[in-house]
């Protein structure tokens, strides 16, 4: 299969049908899905991902820096907590491999209590491997011991910066096809310099493509603009300091040595902007040898030049 558009419904649907092609089934496991990711969503809306494989091998849902649930054309591993779960199979016979980690090894059992805890971050950690044919019928068994998974991952771990970029909205918009009912996306909250440095990089490979390759990209653009939640980071700059460099400027931009190119309308003065030579983000000092007044052309032109 060629790499997968994790941007794309159609795709997913296709992935999915591949997976589990029985309908029945299918529908059931995207039920499962959808639900431990709105309960995941009410607990941290942005510490969450559906992992889409690029190759189309299988779909994870991550809480925090855990796997949690993953379906491939073999079978379905839903992570639970041991605690809740050990009361809910007791004594029964089940098609359930537990699954737990030594170190890097793989322990797999039908005893509960013989395999250690799946992933070290999450204490009381399994793994629940069932064979897709049959999973059907175990969902709703282990629904509450995922969601007490889910309760402490999402909590006490924190979702890798590489699983932001591979979550799916495609997938997510498929779920809600296929449910009925709208299943959110991750609200990712990046700090403002990573999302200019993103928007930076995106105007370079602008840049570089031609105008028939911008015309093709235009076209196939979707109207409108995807929001991004941006955790920003402000300095409490001394405000005295600022006056009175601009003071020391008397109305003459330090930058083109003209004056300034217009008048302030709340105070009727020249217009000039202080700036920092060496700016705060990078260690710089808020102190009067560190600051020069500007004219806005010029002050743009010492972080865009």
């Amino acid at each position: 299969m060629p790499i997968i558009d994790r941007l794309s419904s159609d795709q997913a649907r296709k992935v999915f049908e591949k997976l589990i092609p029985d309908n029945s089934i299918r529908e059931s496991v995207i039920e499962f899905f959808a639900v431990a990711i709105e309960f995941a969503h009410s607990l941290n809306d942005g510490n969450w991902n559906l992992n889409l494989d690029k190759n189309g091998q299988f779909v994870r849902f991550n809480t925090g820096q855990e796997y949690c649930i993953e379906v491939n054309s073999k079978d379905t591993l839903i992570l639970c907590n041991r605690t809740t779960l050990r009361d809910i199979v007791r004594n029964r016979e089940l098609p359930i491999i537990y699954r737990g980690h030594r170190k890097k090894e793989r322990v797999h059992s039908k005893n509960i209590d013989e395999v250690p805890d799946c992933l070290s971050k999450t204490p009381e950690s399994v793994g629940c491997v069932i064979e897709n044919n049959l999973v059907v019928d175990f969902l709703q068994l282990l629904e509450a011991s995922n969601q007490e998974f889910i309760n402490y991952s999402i909590q006490e771990t924190f979702l890798l910066t590489q699983s932001k970029t591979a979550h799916s909205t495609g997938c997510i918009k498929y779920f809600s096809e296929i449910t009925g009912r709208k299943i959110p996306n991750p609200n990712y909250k990046i700090s403002d310099t990573e999302f200019y440095r993103k928007q930076k990089e995106n105007y370079v490979k602008a840049k570089r493509l031609s105008t028939e390759e911008l015309e093709n990209k235009i076209r196939n653009a979707k109207p409108y603009a995807d929001k991004v939640y941006v955790l920003t980071v402000r300095y409490n700059r001394n405000p005295y300091l600022a006056e009175y460099v601009k003071r020391l400027a008397n109305g003459i931009c330090q930058g083109c040595k003209q004056p300034a190119p217009f008048y302030s309308k709340q105070f009727g003065e020249p217009f000039l902007e202080s700036h920092h030579i060496d700016p705060l983000a990078n260690g710089g000092l808020d102190t009067l040898e560190n600051l020069i007044a500007l004219c806005p052309n010029c002050h743009r032109e010492k972080h865009y030049g």
